[in-house]
């Protein structure tokens, strides 16, 4: 304590001034390779990779990523629906110092589906940006949204590295930034800024707190919390979907049960859910590994706690340790509890002291309380909490044009919105900022209202919200928003919730509105929507269920299959029991954001067709959902997407060719890889041009097949989104094959379009190569500035072409100033035959002799 004012302070957490977040990572990969992450995906599908394995995907990540822009430093983007992904691309960002942009995909979880729109967006707010992906994920982008000339980097596209990459750990310094979104599946969503060597101090601040246990997560639930997963602290670390435990708690608990979790951390609105799912099985899990229970950031209802508790044991557990923690975003943790057992929490809750007193303060945070005026206050007084933080968690949030806007605060103190008080135990919290008033100066908490309510036994499952009223221009105005039990009266209700209301905080409520289950609104953690409500129900009026259209206006689903199936899936989640489906709408039936979630999967899985979530939104409606699945256009199908479409078909036509694969799933076929001339990436219409062109031009001449679009797609539907897709998976292996060295890239016939996307691509980039040769071109795709050879064949109809002074309206000296055409013997479609194939060879040698024989083509 100092003076008068009441301050909780943590003990002070010095960070190494020589050590950086690489330091860290390379600690752990060296000291703990065999150390295991498990994620388990919304199919209850487990992947299990060690720290080792991890690490050498980093190690290819970062020696592609530095050769192709060893001269620029793009933001990188962090695109996975794979939290280990995101973890190998996260350490290879962190090592090379990189800015990078966490972008997690959670199937099932996400508010929209619009990839190309996000992607834009990021493009527009950070600039420069480089996108790191897998191949499956870049198929969810329209061709069109990978604009700019950077191609999108596929990690399963790479080789493996060709060196150790352990020389990065020894970087002692961090300029680095991370961009993590924070406002979730809701809002308008904000783009926070942290420093690595902010996160380098987050990290020694816990471990001095952390356990080494099993641990299990839903991640992110929050995607700050998310990228701490980055340290793995524990032997293993179990990461499972949330949507997934949302859909079904107890592959949350099975998972428990399977790895032999030690440790768990849920909010109590999970907790709850985890309660019915263990008290509905007939026969008990073994939980018996369970250890500790870790709750937060959020006022704790210890009765919860309590009766998890007593269900774990129920299943084997014993002797179960609970903490409860306090903090925020912008600081992280900044307050916590000593380890508690059922006693502990049983004693609390018999003493009625609310909130459990947080006694220590975490590493290097400091806590006080102020009134109004931001007086701070002393012991037992109430007041609103605020944190000191000198290595606050987020630097501040990014706007448009690239604008900072730092953290609220005070001289280093963050305003935190809550209401709390210390006392001889420490920090209790009565009240989070959603539910604050302001009474003759001081910060008024609404939460011991919902509490007398809920104690009172007056209302359905406990369901009351109280809020500030927003638009009386009172500060001091609150409405209560209450569903009652089943038979009671409203009047009588109204009278008890006003007397109830006033007795706890001394203020009488200016509005108390009676409504049924299905008006309360929820976010997807099944938190309620307070705020919302409020303005709903503010003045007075009650929001009318969505009216049904007139008899005459209604479409004809009687009979419809398609309405019948979505339809069953409906009223299962929505548990419906016979009621009406079109009786209102899905929130108004009972359902809240969690359930729209299972239920967007479940009818996509069903039907094969994606419903972007803010379509659903718009109108949550039977009808309107029936409506946009009978109309494939008004859904996100894209009726055989070409992109992804011909990306699928590249691969299952050259799974069989023959040639040196440089990845497990990589579309490029190498000969005679060590040979000494300038690599050749050649671009075939089949595998046996492949074949005959290698022998031909003998060992000493490397050599790499890539296949065109021949019989994949008309040449009339090659659009700038197909050729754009499919030049980019090719240069993704092509970069990281040359690793900044010369080459020469040509193709044949529909091949050689291809080929001059990908030169006009790596010219964009500074990595042209060093002759483009274009065999048969007899078409007008855009303009190429630098050394082209055109060959034409001396018996082909291309030969009229080229020995024409007219060119016979081809603009290929306008589309290619520094070209030189030059013939060889054959017709079109007999250059790879025997008595044809040595003179094509012999114009190729011209340009991969050297670098310098190469430019002489001019």
């Amino acid at each position: 304590m100092e003076g008068e004012a009441a301050i909780l302070r943590g003990v002070e957490c010095p960070v190494p001034e020589r050590t950086g977040f690489a330091s860290i990572i390379g600690g752990m990969v060296r000291g703990n390779p065999l150390g295991s992450v498990v994620e388990i995906d919304l199919k209850n599908r487990a992947r299990t990779l060690s720290v080792a394995r991890i690490w050498s995907t980093s190690e290819a990540i970062i020696e592609h990523i530095e050769a192709a822009h060893a001269a620029s430093r793009p933001v990188l983007v962090l695109c996975f629906d794979s939290f280990v992904d995101l973890i190998a691309a996260g350490w290879a960002a962190a090592v090379m110092d990189r800015d990078c942009f966490y972008w997690h995909v959670i199937e099932g979880h996400e508010s929209s589906r619009d990839f190309s729109g996000q992607w834009r967006g990021l493009q527009d707010l950070l600039g420069d940006c480089q996108l790191l992906t897998r191949s499956r994920l870049l198929r969810e982008f329209r061709g069109d949204a990978i604009r700019g000339a950077r191609p999108a980097v596929c990690i399963d596209r790479i080789p493996q590295a060709r060196r150790a990459h352990d020389e990065l750990f020894e970087r002692d310094r961090d300029r680095g930034r991370i961009f993590v979104k924070t406002s979730g599946t809701t809002g308008t969503g904000k783009l926070a800024v942290i420093p690595y060597a902010v996160q380098l101090a987050r990290i020694y601040s816990g471990r001095l707190v952390q356990r080494d246990l099993v641990s299990l997560g839903a991640v992110p639930m929050d995607n700050i919390t998310g990228i701490s997963g980055q340290i793995l602290t524990s032997r293993l670390r179990v990461l499972i979907n949330p949507a997934s435990a949302a859909f079904d708690p107890l592959v949350f608990l099975k998972a428990v049960e399977r790895f032999g979790v030690e440790e768990f951390a849920v909010s109590t609105s999970f907790a709850v859910r985890l309660i019915r799912a263990l008290r509905s099985r007939d026969t008990p899990l073994d939980l018996s590994t369970v250890r500790h229970l870790s709750f937060g950031f959020e006022p704790i209802d210890t009765r919860v706690v309590v009766q998890l508790i007593e269900e774990l044991e129920r299943h084997g557990a014993a002797g179960v340790r609970v903490s409860f923690g306090y903090g925020l975003t912008e600081v992280g943790r900044a307050a916590f509890s000593r380890d508690l057992g059922r006693a502990d929490l049983l004693a609390h809750l018999e003493g009625g002291e609310g909130a459990f007193p947080l006694a220590t303060c975490a590493p290097g945070r400091a806590i006080r309380i102020v009134d109004g005026s931001g007086k701070a206050l002393a012991q037992d007084q109430e007041g609103e909490i605020q944190i000191h933080a000198p290595q606050r968690t987020i630097e501040g949030y990014l706007q448009a044009g690239g604008q900072l806007v730092s953290v609220q605060q005070a001289d280093g103190w963050v305003f935190s919105g809550d209401i709390g008080k210390i006392n001889s135990r420490g920090l209790v919290i009565s009240g989070r900022s959603k539910g604050i008033i302001f009474s003759n100066g001081k910060c008024v908490s609404l939460d011991p209202v919902e509490q007398a309510l809920r104690d009172s036994g007056i209302l359905q499952d406990g369901l009351v919200a109280a809020a500030p009223l927003e638009d009386t221009g009172e500060a001091s105005d609150y409405i209560v928003m209450v569903c009652p039990a089943d038979g009671s009266d409203a009047a009588d209700v109204t009278d008890t919730v006003r007397r109830l209301a006033t007795a706890a905080l001394g203020i009488r409520p200016a509005r108390i509105v009676i409504l049924p289950e299905a008006r309360f609104l929820f976010t997807t953690t099944g938190k309620l929507k307070k705020r919302e409500m409020a303005r709903l129900h503010g003045r007075g009026e009650v929001a009318e269920p969505s009216l049904r259209p007139p008899a005459s206006d209604m479409p004809d689903m009687a009979g419809d299959p398609l309405f019948a199936q979505l339809c069953g899936i409906w009223s299962a989640v929505l548990d419906l029991r016979g009621a009406d489906p079109m009786g209102g709408t899905f929130f108004e039936l009972g359902g809240d954001s969690i359930a729209a979630v299972e239920f967007l999967y479940r009818a996509e899985q069903a039907l094969q067709v994606r419903l972007p979530a803010e379509r659903f939104f718009a109108e949550p409606s039977l009808q309107q959902v029936w409506r946009i699945f009978c109309r494939h256009s008004d859904a996100d199908v894209d009726e055989l997407a070409e992109t992804g479409y011909c990306l699928e078909r590249l691969g299952v036509s050259m799974r069989d060719w023959k040639g040196r694969r440089l990845s497990e799933n990589g579309f490029l076929r190498g000969f005679h890889t060590q040979g000494t001339r300038l690599p050749l990436f050649w671009v075939f219409q089949s595998e046996n041009e492949l074949l005959r062109l290698s022998a031909a031009m003998g060992e000493d001449q490397p050599i790499y097949g890539m296949r065109s679009l021949h019989k994949i797609l008309l040449i009339r539907n090659m659009t700038d989104p197909v050729l754009t897709e499919v030049s980019n998976q090719y240069l993704t292996e092509l970069l990281a094959i040359t690793q900044g060295r010369p080459f020469v890239v040509g193709g044949n016939c529909q091949g050689a379009i291809v080929a001059l996307r990908m030169a006009q691509a790596l010219d964009a980039l500074g990595a042209a190569p060093s002759t483009l040769v274009l065999m048969e071109w007899t078409s007008a795709w855009g303009r190429y500035s630098k050394p082209v050879l055109l060959l034409y064949g001396n018996r082909s109809r291309t030969a009229a072409v080229y020995d024409s002074p007219d060119a016979c309206g081809l603009p290929w000296r306008h589309d290619f100033p520094s070209a030189t055409a030059r013939s060889i013997e054959g017709a079109h479609g007999e250059f790879f035959q025997d008595g044809n194939i040595p003179s094509l060879r012999a114009r190729l040698l011209e340009v991969t002799q050297s670098r310098d024989s190469a430019l002489q083509v001019q």
